[in-house]
């Protein structure tokens, strides 16, 4: 009997191995189907159920029954067999069997033992999860072939991320987001749409079992037959052809289909100019099907967001790798002293036209004048045409004493205009045989050559291109700097080149190679002459979940949209339950999403303007790049502006410097996305008439003015009182603009921006 017993405790002991691999799957960091998961854990349960009823069975045949029993050893472990197959399908009768193992359990531990209780227990939920295991991978490779029946078993609260298409793109992004959510105990549901094998095609059949390892469900359906009306719901329109992702958005709003929409979050990827105006078209309707379905139309219409994969690319490069950099070495130029940033992009296609579009916004700094150069083989009115077309006014602002830089209007001399947003010079060159020691000679319309460049940006293309040229031109520098630099030159720039680099692998080796990349501040001559290497813009980084819900800067934008709507309700009487449900959807209103955006990306530039920020990123202790570190700065950075015992005039010109800057940078930014200011006509018809401060439709806004640092005198209030303007002193448009501008937006003030990003 003792023996007996001995062999039924290994019962337990099998289960508790396969408890334990499936623990080890759960939490291991690679994706496991749940047939993986369950075999060794169901082979364990196997063993343990056939144990216990082979036992009970030999317990009543030479124990009860007397050894003369009927049944033999190869009888008995075929009737444990069955009894064990009847236990995964539901068809055993446990009531006799239990009843026998606590009648052998009674005989050796005393009928009042509480081992008797819990191992009653133990076999009762053996043989509750043996049909469960059972079912479960059967339904798993059922699944194999119905992908679809998953669809139906989704728990309602967990997130579901539709993809219109499975591809390169949609996948990198599904496996950010899986990525992202390694450590939550509900994964989210990723769900491949219009998921098509091509047997002859390789790339796709590695994309489908890529797709499958991340646990995804991959369904040949379109996804307008696959979407469900659910909460928590994203949708990515992600086609390789941009376009079809907008004729998909077209179809999904369609009378048979948007009621599958309601609260979902739709992300649309399309680099195309007319993206908006289908979006504007295609929310008008939405709103007509929605109010005449549900009375709250506003809660329920869903979100479109559009996402500009390369412009949220170099707002991340300029974060990781920041516009300031150059200026942060061993011994700084002093972050109040005069200083020219030189940017040179070689290129000029996606990458390299969205860089000098951001960079005209993103490198307003306090005392530093910009100079951006374009390098290409296109001629210079190809690019200008196509600046142009996203508005004429970003190189008009380039132009010493346009009319666009007028401040006032009875004044000609220097002091009546804005000192120009950036200098522009364009360089045609066959860049691929062109030798690069002679392109670091070419000469500055601003003076010096372009060896004076403090950060050079390569996107001529393919991978191969780009980090052969970015190596060429490292060399280059390297050995002019090697002519130029002696000790005594304390005040050498260091020199970025930042060139993207699309296959993952190969940029993370890059980035990690000491060769290429220099985190020097410092040293000697020759530590010195080595520019700062880092490749951007592989495919993970382009398409990762950082990059399309732009997550660096997201807590502190969804603040900073608080604040505003916060601030208006103070300016202006209204319903202030109204403004909450305008801040909850303010991925809808894109003006408002992308500028918020923009102001959490050049939140470190103020910091850097006003002498915050000195470390380089290169630095293995910079602040900068901790998350949790850089909050803390945001903090000094606040009390530094706040603190009313030392609030010296110095303190007060920084504040009202970082106020105009944050203005300038405004008018920079609204101009890159297609607004200008109104003509003297405009204004009288539409604005006085209105009394709006800005017209999106028509691409006007009334603030785009400019204004003297010397306008913002009085720190200590959040927006000026009328009677400080002069109306003879401005013109017209200006004064009544200035006025908006001072009315709409106060929150310009960078001590009422910096305390609305803290939560402490």
């Amino acid at each position: 009997m003792t023996q007996l017993m001995i062999l039924f405790c290994l019962s337990p002991i099998c289960l508790l191995i396969g408890v334990a691999w499936l623990v080890k799957l759960k939490i291991s960091k690679k994706y496991s189907s749940t047939s993986r998961k369950l075999c060794i854990f169901s082979l364990s349960l196997v063993l343990t159920i056939f144990i216990m009823h082979l036992l009970v069975s030999v317990y009543q045949v030479h124990f009860v029954l007397g050894a003369d029993g009927e049944q033999n050893g190869m009888e008995l472990i075929s009737a444990s067999i069955i009894h064990t197959l009847q236990s995964f399908s539901m068809d055993a009768s446990y009531g006799d069997y239990i009843a026998d193992a606590k009648s052998m359990l009674a005989a050796y531990f005393g009928s009042g033992s509480p081992w008797v209780t819990a191992y009653t227990v133990f076999i009762a939920l053996t043989n509750v999860a043996a049909p469960v295991s059972g079912g479960a991978i059967l339904f798993d490779i059922l699944t194999t072939f119905i992908p679809e029946l998953r669809l139906f078993v989704v728990l309602p609260f967990r997130k579901k991320y539709y993809f219109s298409e499975l591809n390169e793109r949609s996948l990198a992004l599904a496996e950010s987001i899986y990525s992202r959510s390694r450590k939550s105990f509900l994964k989210p549901v990723l769900i491949f749409t219009d998921a098509y094998v091509d047997e002859d095609d390789e790339l796709k059949s590695e994309l489908l079992i890529a797709a499958k390892a991340i646990g995804a469900i991959c369904v040949k359906s379109d996804l307008r037959y696959t979407l469900k009306q659910e909460k928590n719901t994203y949708v990515f329109l992600i086609d390789e052809n941009e376009t079809d992702n907008l004729k998909t958005l077209i179809t999904l709003t369609e009378k048979k289909h948007y009621q599958t929409l309601k609260n979902a979050f739709i992300y649309i990827f399309c680099e195309k100019g007319y993206t908006s105006s289908v979006e504007r078209e295609v929310h008008s309707k939405l709103e007509r099907f929605f109010s005449s379905k549900w009375k709250n139309c506003e809660k329920n219409m869903p979100i479109i967001i559009s996402v500009k994969s390369y412009q949220n690319m170099i707002c991340n490069l300029f974060n990781d790798v920041p516009l300031f950099e150059p200026f942060l070495t061993k011994n700084a130029i002093p972050y109040h002293q005069e200083k020219k940033l030189v940017l040179t992009i070689i290129g000029s296609g996606k990458i390299g036209t969205e860089a000098f579009l951001t960079a005209t916004w993103c490198a307003q700094m306090l005392d530093t004048e910009l100079v951006i150069n374009v390098i290409s083989k296109e001629t210079e009115e190809e690019f200008c045409s196509r600046v142009d077309f996203v508005n004429p006014d970003i190189l008009e602002s380039t132009k010493e004493r346009s009319e666009l830089l007028r401040i006032y209007k009875h004044r000609e001399d220097e002091q009546a205009f804005a000192a120009p947003y950036f200098r522009f010079q364009y360089f045609r060159s066959d860049l691929v045989s062109k030798n690069t020691d002679e392109l670091l000679d070419e000469k500055l319309k601003v003076g010096g050559t372009l060896f004076d460049t403090d950060y050079f940006i390569v996107t001529l293309g393919a991978d191969d291109i780009n980090i052969s040229f970015a190596d060429k031109l490292r060399t280059a520098i390297e050995r002019k700097a090697l002519g130029h630099l002696t000790d005594s030159e304390s005040t050498y720039k260091k020199k970025i080149i930042a060139y993207a680099v699309y296959d993952k692998e190969i940029s993370d080796s890059l980035n990690h190679a000491d060769s290429l990349r220099s985190s020097s501040a410092g040293g000697n001559v020759l530590e010195r002459c080595k520019p700062c290497m880092y490749a951007f813009g592989n495919i993970k980084e382009l398409y990762g979940a950082e990059n399309v819900f732009m997550s660096i800067f997201e807590d502190m934008s969804e603040q900073l949209a608080a604040a505003y709507q916060e601030r208006k309700e103070a300016l202006v009487d209204t319903d202030k339950e109204k403004f909450r449900e305008k801040t909850d959807k303010r991925y809808n209103d894109e003006y408002n999403y992308s500028s918020n955006n923009a102001r959490a990306v050049h939140q470190p530039y103020k910091m850097y303007s006003a002498g915050i920020l000195k470390e380089s990123v290169f630095d293995d202790h910079c602040c900068f790049r901790h998350k949790s570190d850089y909050e803390a700065l945001i903090y000094r950075f606040y009390q530094f502006l706040t603190d009313k015992e030392e609030f010296s005039q110095e303190k007060k010109d920084i504040i009202r410097r970082l106020t105009w800057l944050e203005h300038r940078r405004w008018n920079a930014f609204i101009r890159v996305q297609g607004l200008r200011h109104a003509t003297d006509d405009e204004h009288e018809t539409f604005f006085k008439l209105t009394g709006k401060h800005k017209d999106l439709s028509a691409k006007l806004h009334n603030c785009l003015v400019e204004s003297s640092d010397k306008e913002f005198e009085d720190v200590t209030t959040l927006y000026h009182d009328e009677s400080e303007l002069d109306e003879n002193k401005h013109d017209l448009l200006d004064y009544e603009s200035f006025k908006a501008h001072s009315y709409y937006k106060s929150y310009d003030m960078p001590v009422a921006e910096i305390k609305i990003t803290m939560k402490k």
